[in-house]
């Protein structure tokens, strides 16, 4: 029992003698953020004057005084000058649009009628060279004009490819340039949960909706070369910090999850991605292996997880 109790005032003593020498003591914070007002969300306490960053976790908050004996010698300190900082926003759901090139005319409203969306297309083909794609994005009054449809937008349009995309992103209408640069012809089937309108010759018609219409816009996606899509995702990746969102999830429509993963992995990404699949549909029902191959961590700060599921009723789609 003596000898047990000697042991243990011992190992007191040494523990006592290392604080004293600072070994022991918690590492310095890496990162110090001074002299600000830093929203927290906590409703007792909503803004501090600083705090301190060790790794990835916020380990104090306080007063500047209180944080600055968490610095060390190393730490990078950061006096916000009385500004406010927040905590980064993260993005939950967010779609990358990569596109080949394109023209896409302003509407005076987000739901423009035929009328007005016939004339900013014609002025468009005015003024581009022929063969160049015409993309403006439309309300969804035009899928309920019956004047509106691939015949009218022919006539409009004869040398340039037209697709005319709804703001809701299920649906859009196509002239036959359009359907033939994306290889689709009137024996098209449809996919599961989408939709080609035909016209009573069994002809298209030009309107496409749901799972038909992803499946065109992954099409019309893979159109865009390397260089073009670098330069889509690097225009995303710039708003993201400078809205100060640090993290999104990423649903990999238009592009494929694989095309998604290789460009954050090359532009290279400030904020944390997470590449959540999209799962298209054939006629014969989901394509469920697409993504599957991937890495779930091909990068420090890309991840692969989760699908996104889109309940289909019936021939018609709805986004859950």
């Amino acid at each position: 029992m003596r000898r047990a109790l000697a042991s243990l005032f011992t190992a007191l003593a040494l523990t006592l003698c290392l604080v004293s020498l600072g070994i022991g003591r918690s590492p310095s914070a890496d990162v110090v953020l001074m002299n600000g007002r830093l929203f927290t969300s906590d409703g007792l306490r909503q803004f501090v004057e600083a705090l301190a960053i060790r790794g990835d976790r916020i380990v104090a908050i306080g007063t500047s005084a209180e944080i600055e004996s968490l610095a060390g010698p190393k730490t990078i300190r950061l006096d916000l000058g009385g500004r406010v900082a927040i905590p980064g926003i993260n993005d939950a759901h967010y779609h990358l649009r990569v596109d080949p090139p394109f023209v896409s005319p302003p509407f005076k409203s987000r739901n423009p009628d035929w009328d007005e969306v016939k004339a900013a297309v014609a002025a468009a083909t005015s003024q581009a060279p022929k063969g160049t794609l015409i993309q403006p994005v439309t309300g969804a009054a035009v899928l309920d004009e019956p004047r509106a449809g691939r015949a009218a937008l022919d006539a409009v349009a004869p040398e340039h490819p037209v697709i005319l995309r709804t703001w809701t992103g299920n649906s859009a209408v196509l002239n036959s340039a359009a359907l033939k640069m994306l290889s689709v012809k009137d024996d098209e089937p449809d996919p599961m949960g989408g939709r080609y309108i035909r016209a009573s010759d069994g002809t298209l018609d030009g309107r496409v909706l749901g799972f038909a219409w992803f499946r065109l816009v992954r099409r019309l996606s893979e159109l865009a070369n390397d260089d073009k899509a670098m330069q889509d995702t690097r225009q995303f990746l710039n708003q993201a910090v400078r809205y100060g969102i640090t993290s999104v999830q990423l649903m990999s429509i238009p592009p494929s999850p694989e095309r998604c993963v290789a460009l954050f992995e090359k532009a290279p990404t400030p904020i944390r991605v997470r590449v959540m699949r999209f799962l298209l549909t054939d006629a014969h029902g989901r394509l469920a292996q697409e993504g599957r191959q991937l890495r779930s961590s091909p990068g420090s700060l890309v991840m692969v997880s989760g699908t996104k599921w889109v309940l289909v009723v019936g021939r018609t789609s709805q986004r859950r």
